[in-house]
């Protein structure tokens, strides 16, 4: 009886601890890769906020593009890099 009852507890250690993993950014399936349908993120230089691209403010500078959470941070952007 103990012995099952030792199973059965590895048992659920190691399914939980794998179930755990594929909730990781970078763990499961899709191996950290963005999926099709998901929202690609960009990173606001100024704050350092992740924001969808679609809905961020965007700055054309003469290197690349620059994306911002609001107004405001790309307002200081243009300030410091004018």
């Amino acid at each position: 009886m103990r012995l099952l009852i030792l199973v059965a507890l590895a048992a659920l250690t190691v399914w939980l601890i794998g179930r755990s993993l594929k909730r990781r950014p970078g763990g499961g399936a899709s191996g950290g890769r963005v999926e099709r349908g998901a929202t690609p993120l960009v990173q606001d230089p100024v704050c350092r906020t992740f924001i969808p691209r679609e809905t961020a403010v965007v700055v054309h500078g003469t290197d690349a593009d620059h994306y911002f959470c609001s107004e405001r941070c790309a307002e200081c952007y243009r300030r410091e890099h004018a």
